[in-house]
């Protein structure tokens, strides 16, 4: 949206060094601050990608940890402002679907009107599991300011980490047991750590669908 774009614009601004960039031109080529910082986060975005694909440069060629790791504030800001819902509807509109999805073959499984059902899975990437873990209010995936104000790009990465929140191999499970009595409680996993614990299906649901409905 426009007002998303106006805030990222203005964070770009105060947050993404011009240096790096400027030193791949002489004198001769003048480019706006504003240009040279888009080169220097192209250029962050190029470099910070290469470790998933095995090609290991160094980024200290061309950035000092200072610039490299203010380029990494300002993509962990973006993620934060665009995908986890304090400020934006992306959680809502892209996972709303997915996540109904999955509280209905849930309650099937749990009702027993499934009983074949032992898994079910879903895959997608972290553009995908990033907003769905917003809506679900799943703790420590969102972060939101106490303060009114729109914090800046090293306050939100002192609180909140996108790499934290969908490494390589990201993944999110809910799994259903049933005890002695009958009754059918539901957890929640992401990356392998319980984030919530054995809580009542029907509790679990009634949270998730509130989430749901509320954003």
């Amino acid at each position: 949206s426009p007002a998303l774009d106006d805030l990222v614009a203005r964070s770009k601004a105060q947050t993404v060094p011009a240096t790096p960039a400027r030193a791949l031109f002489t004198e001769k080529y003048i480019l706006s601050d504003k240009e040279l910082r888009d080169i220097t986060y192209d250029a962050y975005e190029i470099l910070q990608s290469l470790p998933a694909m095995e090609m290991n440069e160094n980024p200290l060629k061309w950035f000092t940890t200072e610039e490299f790791t203010a380029c990494w504030q300002q993509s962990n800001y973006e993620h934060w402002l665009e995908r986890t819902g304090g400020y934006s509807p992306v959680p809502l509109k892209s996972a709303r679907i997915l996540l109904d999805k999955i509280v209905n073959e849930l309650d099937a499984a749990a009702s027993g009107r499934d009983a074949e059902i032992k898994a079910s899975m879903h895959f997608g990437h972290a553009e995908t599991l990033m907003p769905l873990l917003a809506l679900m209010r799943v703790p420590d995936m969102c972060w939101t300011s106490p303060s009114s104000s729109l914090p800046g790009a090293s306050t939100v990465a002192s609180h909140w980490r996108d790499s934290n929140v969908v490494p390589l191999g990201a993944f999110m499970q809910v799994q259903l047991a049933r005890d002695a009595s009958g009754n059918v409680y539901g957890r929640i996993i992401v990356n392998g750590h319980i984030t919530t614990p054995p809580t009542l299906w029907s509790t679990l649901r009634e949270r998730l669908n509130l989430n749901r409905i509320n954003n």
